[in-house]
């Protein structure tokens, strides 16, 4: 399957079914849920486009981190209104929420008015990351006490495809690829996290003997993604 997504302004005239007095903004929906794509897009003051798919070469695959279908995303505002998007997906390419409207394109949600986001049930929410950039990460659990937060990451990524040497031709097409790295968030700190026995002594130093006999009595691997979420959770309730 070949998909490029083409994110860009949406004319005037594409918009105006949709956006007739959209000066309100989220004022229109206060205290409501949306269950309509023109409503969500109104109250989100949200900007995006379809267009045929044209591109100077293609890439195989797709930027978007979910199968596509009948996925359910729920946007939820900063002032706490919830928007229902029909075909919801994230690119992980852009960083952005897409409403998936025909094979070659998309409509995208302006991220400024989206407090977190709920895609099949998985809370999203955006964390100052690397080099201080803003960007959404799955939240797998969290130490409320400790401001402490693991994280998904999800970016997608271009595998350049094959060039002739002689010719320069191109013999196969780029190929977007999905890459997923967990995180950490502790305080104002956010770093990759590898998952390593000493990660015991590093984010659990103040119960360790706990949290042992925990994973002893549970028969745990913090290695494991799975078990070291249930450590995780387990800590917090310390």
């Amino acid at each position: 399957m070949k998909n490029v997504y083409l994110l860009v302004a949406i004319s005037i005239i594409s918009l105006s079914s949709f956006a007739q007095g959209a000066n309100g903004g989220l004022s229109n929906l206060q205290g409501t849920q949306s269950n309509t794509l023109g409503q969500s897009m109104e109250a989100l003051n949200s900007r995006g486009s379809w267009l045929p798919t044209v591109n100077r070469y293609s890439v195989d695959g797709t930027p978007l981190a979910f199968e596509e279908g009948n996925n359910k995303l729920v946007l939820v505002a900063k002032d706490g209104t919830k928007f229902n998007i029909p075909n919801g997906n994230y690119n992980a390419q852009t960083d952005q929420f897409v409403s998936v409207l025909s094979k070659d394109s998309v409509y995208v949600m302006n991220s400024l008015t989206i407090d977190y986001a709920l895609l099949n049930n998985k809370k999203m929410k955006r964390f100052s990351g690397e080099n201080g950039r803003a960007r959404y990460y799955e939240v797998l659990a969290s130490n409320s006490k400790d401001d402490m937060f693991i994280l998904r990451n999800r970016v997608a990524k271009i595998k350049p495809g094959g060039i002739n040497k002689m010719t320069q031709e191109r013999t196969s097409n780029d190929r977007y690829y999905l890459v997923e790295d967990l995180y950490i968030k502790n305080g104002d700190v956010l770093e990759e996290l590898k998952l390593k026995k000493k990660l015991i002594s590093q984010l659990f130093k103040d119960k360790q003997v706990e949290v042992k006999k925990f994973i002893k009595d549970n028969d745990l691997n913090i290695k494991d993604e799975t078990d070291f979420l249930k450590i995780f959770n387990y800590y917090a309730t310390l």
